[in-house]
């Protein structure tokens, strides 16, 4: 018996409040964020030089921060070994960090062979993209599986939700939806409201958030594809966001602009 999930909230009606204005005490580039399960927050920065991590309490005090020993670009959390998983972006590294959460060190470095920019863990392995497509890799045994092959774009962003995936193409200004095979099955374009997408996640309705970097915008699309929404604008203080994070156990929804060092936590209701 097939079980369609209902959604818990309409899509019309969703709406988002401001819990806390962030200091990231992040002084680079900020290119991807994370809200983890117990409250705290990460931070993810450094598109010119050593990368670094930064993690906050909930409260925004200062946790720890990981140096890098290269850019780092987009970060993920794998629940199973409670470890940060962070991309290297455009250097010539070409990989993934992992990182102990209690050691709060690079526990290793898995080699991709690839300049690789937003990732994601579902559950199952660490989905990235980069150059050559989109592709999972396994953090246990480090193998690799493509999914989506061919040439993408420098600074896209990937999540996931079920057997769906979403990338982020800035040049092209779309969001386009594929299943977990790589077969296309939507694609969204708005120029007026979502203009260099970037950062992108999605809620437990299987809505996707996504942000602009030139429109400085937030807008919400429906499972389908077929409707948006704008939920945020340049007038609640984003400015060239990079990146976006729905905490799913939480249901609030964290969004950081890249540079002045300011992130914002929202509850989702």
């Amino acid at each position: 018996m097939m079980v369609t999930k209902v959604p818990s909230r309409s899509f019309g009606n969703i709406n988002l409040t401001l819990q806390m204005t962030i200091n990231t005490k992040q002084d680079k580039f900020i290119l991807g964020t994370y809200l983890l399960p117990d409250g705290r927050m990460v931070f993810s920065g450094g598109i010119f030089v050593n990368g670094t991590i930064i993690v906050l309490n909930a409260n925004g005090s200062l946790s720890f921060e990981v140096h890098l020993p290269s850019s780092s670009f987009d970060v993920t959390y794998i629940t199973e070994g409670n470890t940060l998983a962070v991309s290297s972006g455009g250097s010539s590294a070409q990989c993934i960090y992992i990182i102990d959460m209690e050691n709060r060190k690079v526990k290793k470095t898995i080699s991709v062979n690839d300049r690789i920019y937003g990732i994601k863990y579902n559950g199952t392995g660490l989905i990235h993209c980069g150059h050559t497509g989109i592709r999972m890799i396994d953090p246990n045994d480090e193998t690799i599986r493509d999914i989506v092959r061919g040439k993408i774009l420098s600074e896209c962003y990937v999540t996931a939700y079920g057997d769906k995936l979403y990338h982020t193409n800035l040049n092209k200004n779309t969001v386009t939806c594929y299943d977990i095979k790589g077969n296309k099955k939507w694609a969204f374009e708005n120029k007026i409201i979502l203009q260099a997408p970037a950062g992108i996640s999605v809620d437990n309705d299987g809505n996707i958030y996504v942000v602009g970097r030139k429109s400085n915008s937030l807008i919400m699309i429906s499972p389908d594809g077929k409707r948006h929404r704008q939920l945020l604008s340049a007038k609640d203080g984003l400015s060239e966001p990079w990146s976006i994070h729905f905490s799913m156990e939480r249901n609030m929804l964290i969004v950081a602009n890249s540079r002045g060092g300011k992130a914002f936590l929202y509850s989702v209701n």
